[in-house]
């Protein structure tokens, strides 16, 4: 039985941190204070995450996430009696089984399907990466539909004050952008034989952004969020949000401030050398790939101008 607060059509999918079963955990382990205490903390953390993004006008593009009680019994029968994450299913396939070739699909109807991509959801994607400095944004995490509109799912993984740079496929200058621009095999090989860049390298926001930048070029919705961070308090923004720790209001208010103020190129900057001091792998400021073709001699996809 589920508890539920949302009445809807569409799937509904459940995300447990504590699973009875895996690896030896019982239910007694997961009814631990401690361990409630820290799975209390990350939903309130992405409960707030949100109520930011429906301020911030971002919720067209990720789906809509809340807390309900689970009580029911697993295939292996272990009985589960907790708390869980649910979210309405994203429509479509992950950009990775479609590149990995599931399902099978001609190369030239897979770069219509990525043609079809709207490039405000585009720059909707990268702007909501770099606003919550999104630590994982593999192809993995980005589902497409039959009509190009995509998803960001499992956004869990943000990464504020590590001085790290948004680890995104649609940023420049991170490693999950550079394993789709150059491929994992050519990356794994010690850099050796050819890149085999692949269809979402297209999906750089420089490619999508009007004249190849966002600058303060923000959507409505977002220049009124940004300028509500800007100008608020800590306490405020904690309170509105309900974030559960003082510092997780001061990380958003901190980038809400750089993109309000530098803009996002700016900010883009400033995390780079946030990312270069504290002496992790850093990646060249490389020409968008807006454009794939097929070249014949060598087998690869390499960059086109159009």
């Amino acid at each position: 039985q589920m508890q539920r607060r949302h009445s809807h059509q569409a799937e509904v999918l459940v995300k447990l941190w504590c699973l009875p079963g895996k690896r030896g955990v019982v239910q007694s382990d997961c009814d631990k204070a401690s361990k409630q205490q820290a799975i209390n903390t990350k939903f309130r953390r992405l409960l707030a995450l949100q109520k930011v993004v429906d301020h911030c006008g971002l919720s067209d593009i990720t789906p809509r996430v809340w807390v309900g009680h689970v009580r029911s019994v697993l295939e292996t029968g272990r009985k589960v009696d907790q708390d869980g994450l649910f979210q309405y299913a994203a429509p479509g396939i992950s950009i990775s089984r479609l590149e990995n070739g599931v399902p099978r699909i001609g190369e030239e109807t897979k770069s219509l399907l990525f043609k079809k991509v709207p490039s405000s959801q585009v720059v909707l994607a990268a702007l909501f990466d770099m606003l919550f400095s999104q630590g994982d944004r593999t192809t993995r995490n980005v589902v497409i539909e039959e009509s190009g509109n995509i998803n960001l799912i499992d956004n869990d993984q943000y990464e504020w004050g590590c001085g790290c740079i948004p680890k995104s496929i649609f940023l420049p200058m991170n490693m999950r952008s550079e394993l789709v621009r150059l491929g994992p095999r050519y990356i794994q090989g010690g850099k050796k034989g050819l890149p085999e860049p692949n269809e979402a390298v297209t999906l750089d926001y420089r490619c999508h952004a009007a004249g190849g930048a966002i600058g303060f070029n923000y959507p409505p919705k977002m220049k009124e969020c940004l300028r509500y961070l800007n100008d608020a308090s800590v306490g405020n923004i904690q309170e509105r949000y309900k974030y559960p720790r003082k510092s997780d209001a001061l990380d958003i208010k901190t980038r809400a401030q750089q993109l309000f103020n530098e803009g996002f190129e700016g900010t883009l900057r400033i995390t780079v050398e946030e990312h270069k001091k504290s002496k992790n792998e850093t990646f060249p400021l490389r020409e968008p790939c807006c454009f794939l073709k097929q070249d014949i001699n060598k087998g690869t996809n390499i960059c086109s101008s159009s």
